[in-house]
């Protein structure tokens, strides 16, 4: 993306939330106040996708998708996505991949780790090192622990083989690719060699408390990240689980 635009973004955006932000981290998470997103344009869209981007995740208090017809939110879901109960990375008006995400229920904050700020804090020398390998990326174990379990397979798992270092194709940041829940091993490396690096690029982010945000959820907030960049996990708070799952 042209850095007119992303300065535009920014502009445009933030500057008219000055009075209503809160940045929760000084690389990771924002949250903004004073607008419904369900109203915007699309070339408001656009504009909220650039700025998930730059801020990787973002948070909208006393929004209005809970009382407006269901038929429109799903209309809104619509245009960047297929609106399901799980997530769908998407290609938004040709310009970067967004994600809209239904979550059926969360008892605790959720963490985000900001993969990106993750790779500029590495030495260079090291950065240099992660270029070029690749690694392969599979959800065949998920599927089948959720088979073994008699649950649900919503979609017939892949294999595939990504880079461990992508380019944001917005901002043209370079973020690291790897989670212990799908990647397998890199490519070309010995078991040992791949298993050691993996663990410590896992516990490298895991344990990056500064590249790090959690939102806490109250009534009306809907979060908007973005997928490229981040990993998230929701967490279970002691003492916050219900004895039985909201239905």
């Amino acid at each position: 993306m042209e850095p007119t635009l992303i300065n535009h973004v920014r502009t445009s955006w933030v500057h008219r939330w000055s009075g209503n932000r809160k940045d929760l981290t000084p690389t990771v998470g924002t949250i903004l106040s004073g607008v419904q997103i369900s109203q915007l344009s699309n070339a408001g869209k656009d504009q909220l996708a650039l700025l998930a981007a730059q801020r990787k995740v973002l948070a909208f208090r006393d929004q209005d998708f809970a009382s407006i017809p269901i038929e429109e939110a799903l209309k809104y879901g619509n245009t960047v996505g297929v609106c399901t109960s799980t997530r769908q990375v998407v290609r938004l008006r040709g310009i970067l991949k967004f994600t809209w995400y239904i979550e059926e229920w969360m008892i605790a904050p959720p963490r985000w780790y900001g993969t990106a700020e993750a790779y500029r804090r590495l030495s260079h020398g090291f950065r240099e090192r992660l270029h070029g390998l690749k690694a392969v990326q599979s959800g065949i174990d998920q599927a089948e622990s959720a088979r073994a379990r008699y649950s649900i397979v919503r979609r017939e798992p892949v294999t595939s083989v990504h880079p461990l270092v992508r380019t944001h194709p917005a901002t043209g940041e370079k973020a690291l690719v790897v989670n212990p829940q799908f990647t397998r091993y890199i490519v070309g490396y010995k078991k040992e060699e791949s298993d050691a690096l993996l663990k410590f690029l896992y516990d490298y982010i895991a344990f990056g408390a500064d590249f790090q945000a959690r939102v806490k959820w109250a009534k009306g907030t809907v979060v908007v990240w973005d997928a490229i960049q981040q990993l998230w996990i929701s967490l279970v708070s002691v003492g916050t689980l219900p004895a039985s799952r909201p239905k």
